[in-house]
């Protein structure tokens, strides 16, 4: 496990370095996150996948991008596609560090507007001092009120 994710640190680092994923948007790494979950929870059924069955992944994530197919193929060369998830994590984490961003998880009682759910986001970012990246959720365990989770802190305006 420890010489896996120490390669998978190497890989991110060095396509995060030569495909200047470091300036991709957020939205492009939230749809990355996407891929990423997706894999490490369908890890099983990748054993014995090719190449095509990642493109065809990343396609229907949105990923069109000639730099996707290059790391791929890279990684099929060196027999490491089953390592795919944890690299695209560690690409994550590299993001996340480099533009000072957290992962936030929202619980409310009810489900939140966009509006609402805009607004307690910038509540916790002046709160927190940080930008994050809220996921939002409906917790029946919840009365009313909002819980909110992150790496760093934890909020909570509930009953």
């Amino acid at each position: 496990m420890m010489e896996t994710e120490g390669l998978a640190r190497k890989y991110a680092t060095a396509l995060m370095q030569h495909y200047d994923w470091y300036e991709r948007d957020v939205a492009w790494i939230v749809r990355l996150r996407a891929v990423a979950q997706f894999l490490r929870d369908h890890r099983q059924h990748f054993v014995y996948a090719h190449r095509s069955l990642y493109s065809a992944i990343f396609e229907i994530f949105g990923f069109h991008e000639p730099d996707i197919q290059s790391m791929l193929v890279l990684l099929e060369q060196q027999q490491r596609l089953l390592l795919l998830p944890d690299v695209l994590y560690r690409v994550i984490d590299r993001y996340k560090q480099r533009h000072d961003i957290e992962y936030c998880r929202v619980s409310s009682a009810l489900s939140l507007t966009e509006a609402q759910a805009e607004k307690i986001k910038k509540l916790l970012e002046r709160l927190s001092g940080k930008k994050l990246w809220c996921f939002y959720e409906t917790d029946s365990s919840l009365i009313a009120g909002i819980r909110a989770r992150s790496e760093t802190f934890v909020w909570e305006d509930s009953v």
